[in-house]
């Protein structure tokens, strides 16, 4: 049993039941998508809103490409245009855009489909935690070329909201947070062939508000803007050719949560330790 709600006021969801049965306090869960429960091209939420996503395969073709996760499975993002929109679209949801091709292939073209900004996912405060486990940069030389071609080194796409934050790689190895109305902040190295987990707390505005971590570590401070825009879609990893990352990411995510919330340092570390938040004394 997986992704069972729990309507108590201390909110907490059931991840998994098996010999044991393991309980998980998670209050202000959004959206979890842990790739270990996948239709077709359809991506699972196990959160209170099922709010599921769809995977594209080189952009204009649909499927899931799953690997060996930190936990059960994980997606492989390998082309420029890999990637998972998680966006709640207005009147339709995931599967029943896969249905939109009769031969369940054709990936359909989500500028035709506007946002729900009625979504959780669009809170102008909350938090996102994801595991990434991402090949380095490197230097290819090509015969008969005058300069070695660099690969893997420019902007690759790990979560994206539009007109809000980038999460993504850059320079080979490190993570950088990035918006339309905020400079790049450079994080730390992520990219090194091991899982890692990656978390953005976020407060619209805030100054010095909003933070990065990595592996339950606070990385970097700084402060977020957003811009309003009716076509902000949620996306893991980010196409190129709408717009999106210089590179593909040619790496996996696994188990990606997103809270309505602002989880502190505390939280950001027990999450990453044991995947899970305690219960406090108070019941919230």
């Amino acid at each position: 049993v997986r992704g069972v709600k729990d309507a108590s006021p201390s909110g907490n969801v059931i991840a998994e039941a098996t010999r044991a049965f393991r309980l998980r306090h998670l209050p202000g869960l959004a959206a979890w998508w842990s790739f270990d429960v996948v239709d077709g091209p359809v991506v699972k939420d196990l959160g209170p809103n099922r709010i599921d996503g769809l995977a594209y395969k080189d952009l204009y073709f649909l499927g899931a490409s799953l690997v060996d996760g930190r936990k059960g499975k994980a997606i492989y993002l390998k082309q420029a245009g890999d990637f998972v929109d998680v966006s709640r679209h207005a009147g339709i949801d995931a599967a029943g855009l896969a249905r939109r091709d009769p031969a369940g292939v054709w990936a359909p073209n989500l500028d035709d489909w506007p946002v729900d900004r009625k979504s959780p996912l669009h809170a102008d405060n909350g938090s996102v935690f994801l595991w990434v486990k991402a090949k380095p940069g490197y230097v290819e030389k090509v015969e008969g070329q005058p300069r070695p071609r660099r690969v893997l080194t420019h902007a690759r796409s790990i979560f994206y909201k539009g007109y809000a934050y980038h999460l993504h790689i850059a320079g080979g190895k490190d993570l950088y947070v990035s918006g339309e109305a905020f400079r790049p902040v450079k994080v730390g190295p992520i990219a090194d062939e091991k899982w890692h987990q990656v978390g953005l707390v976020y407060q619209n505005k805030l100054e010095n508000g909003s933070k990065v971590y990595i592996d339950g570590e606070p990385k970097a401070t700084f402060t977020a803007r957003f811009l309003p825009h009716a076509g902000t879609r949620m996306e893991i990893s980010r196409p190129r050719n709408w717009g999106g990352s210089d590179a593909w990411l040619d790496g996996a995510v696994d188990e990606v949560m997103f809270f309505t919330r602002v989880l502190n340092d505390e939280q950001a570390k027990q999450l990453y330790r044991d995947g899970y938040l305690s219960a406090p004394a108070n019941g919230e």
